[in-house]
């Protein structure tokens, strides 16, 4: 997927939901999100990515498991593990600047 970061945030951005291993509970899920995650085993294991629909089973967001949450790289797996569309943080990331750059490097690849 090709990234592109914009300095304004579209309205149609979906939130991507980053969770740490085993805080499913304390990541602050909407919850359907949190319901969509339990039925499917997301645990927050590191570099995982579960795509969540919502209620009309329409996409309206993922969630990116970032293990101890330690390496702000591992939103690198997002830009070829997310379907294409318009996306967002939807958590704090404790090293911002580190996690877009991840996100950058992920999506560069070798022609």
């Amino acid at each position: 997927m090709p990234v592109e970061i914009l300095n304004s945030e579209p309205k149609s951005a979906l939130p991507v939901w980053c969770v740490e291993k085993g805080a499913l509970e304390a990541a602050g899920l909407p919850s359907h999100a949190l319901n969509w995650a339990r039925t499917h085993g997301f645990d927050g294991s590191s570099g995982t990515v579960l795509t969540v629909p919502d209620e009309a089973g329409n996409l309206c967001g993922a969630l990116l498991g970032v293990g101890a949450g330690n390496d702000p790289f591992i939103t690198g797996r997002l830009a070829y593990a997310l379907p294409s569309g318009t996306w967002k943080f939807g958590s704090t990331l404790p090293l911002p600047e580190l996690s877009v750059l991840g996100l950058l490097m992920g999506s560069y690849r070798f022609d």
